[in-house]
């Protein structure tokens, strides 16, 4: 699910909802409106849980608890947070409790969910009321941090100077896969002064984390102007699909 701004504890007025009926009434039970106390406050919670399924390293999202007060008398939540199992990388944001909803009113409390390493993570949302049937609701919490590339460009920026006039100069760069998934490389591109030609093209290959792949560049300058170029190396990062290398040349 998409990650979107973080809103404020909201009151909404919503139409008073009628307390449902049994599924089934027995011989004798009398009045089905009976076997419910209408006078009582009581709590209904939607969604039933939050899985936030599948985020890359570095990405947050936010799921939205809505919790309503279906009952005839004033609802008092006393207490909203994660239970002491809970991974950290849950947070409720705000504090809604104490607060008292009226009969038919409705808040929303946001959860963020922001995963700091790989793998499968779990939680539970208390939420304390004077609900006499539910005083305690417990909200699942789920979620997962895929593997993520991370592209790195050492040295971000090759200076060529001194350089005769139609003379090449070689220089390397770089790419390295910080993440802790696989790194795609596509077709680098070279952009800018046609001074700039790629002589080691890392195109396609595919890096494990940790593992680099050298970029070479060469730079022949035509007059005496200066040139300014970069390669442009897209790959399957998802933070930064597209990184730079930036090229500067001038003749001696």
């Amino acid at each position: 699910m998409n990650a979107r701004p973080v809103l404020p504890l909201q009151l909404l007025l919503i139409a008073v909802i009628t307390a449902p009926l049994p599924a089934c009434i027995e011989d004798g039970d009398g009045d089905p409106l009976d076997v419910f106390d209408l006078n009582e406050s009581a709590i209904r919670w939607l969604p039933s849980s939050l899985d936030y399924g599948s985020l890359p390293g570095g990405a947050s999202a936010t799921d939205t608890l809505t919790i309503t007060n279906i009952g005839l008398s004033n609802l008092v939540l006393s207490a909203a947070d994660l239970d002491g199992e809970s991974s950290a990388d849950f947070a409720p944001l705000g504090d809604p409790a104490p607060i008292t909803l009226p009969p038919g009113q409705v808040i929303q409390l946001e959860v963020a969910y922001t995963p700091s390493d790989e793998g499968e993570d779990s939680g539970w949302l208390l939420i304390e009321s004077d609900d006499p049937i539910n005083p305690l609701v417990e909200v699942p919490l789920s979620g997962r941090r895929t593997a993520t590339p991370e592209a790195v460009v050492d040295p971000i920026q090759i200076l060529f100077s001194d350089a005769d006039e139609g003379e090449a100069l070689s220089e390397t760069a770089a790419i390295c896969n910080d993440g802790d998934g696989e790194l795609t490389l596509g077709q680098l591109t070279p952009t800018g002064s046609d001074a700039f030609a790629l002589s080691d093209d890392p195109s396609g290959a595919i890096l494990e984390p940790g593992d680099c792949a050298e970029i070479g560049v060469t730079y022949t300058p035509e007059d005496s102007s200066p040139d300014l170029g970069e390669i442009e190396i897209p790959s399957n990062d998802p933070q930064e699909p597209i990184a730079h290398l930036l090229l500067f040349g001038r003749c001696s």
